[in-house]
């Protein structure tokens, strides 16, 4: 799904509302602008499993915020709300649950006005490459692996 999100021709504006797992919240990082609701929160809950993060999740964590701030964020909280995730630079704003339709659709509105071709190429100097998605996610599930392999069975 990351492939067609990260090529896709058109703009992409993601709405967010209630508990976001974190292949969701991985899903709506690849999009282009990000809205949520003020009763959204992001669960991170792999830590607490023995597992590390979800690789696509780190991964744009890692692009969005720099390795840094996305190792503080993974490594110390299990869960963000929408005001944490706006103060964090990962949300594009955070509306009111009535609002999050027409909020989507002001920002397309806003997003088509630009022409397509400076918006084609806009989205690819601002996008990661493919190639090193699908390397760094692919080393992720290699780790995850090597997590279960490594639990022992209950006795």
């Amino acid at each position: 799904y990351l492939d067609r999100i990260h090529t896709f021709p058109k703009p992409i504006v993601g709405g967010m509302d209630g508990d976001i797992s974190p292949p969701s919240f991985a899903a709506n990082l690849a999009f282009d602008l990000r809205i949520a609701t003020d009763k959204t929160n992001f669960i991170l809950p792999e830590l607490k499993y023995g597992l590390p993060p979800s690789p696509p999740l780190s991964f744009h964590l890692s692009h969005s915020l720099g390795p840094l701030k996305a190792s503080e964020l993974i490594l110390t909280k299990s869960e963000i709300t929408a005001q944490e995730a706006l103060d964090w630079g990962l949300l594009t704003q955070v509306v009111a649950k009535e609002n999050l339709k027409d909020s989507c659709i002001n920002e397309l509105r806003k997003l088509t006005a630009i022409s397509a071709d400076a918006l084609i190429e806009s989205r690819r100097m601002l996008k990661p490459s493919l190639k090193k998605m699908r390397e760094y996610i692919d080393e992720g599930f290699e780790g995850i692996i090597r997590c279960l392999h490594g639990m022992r069975k209950p006795s």
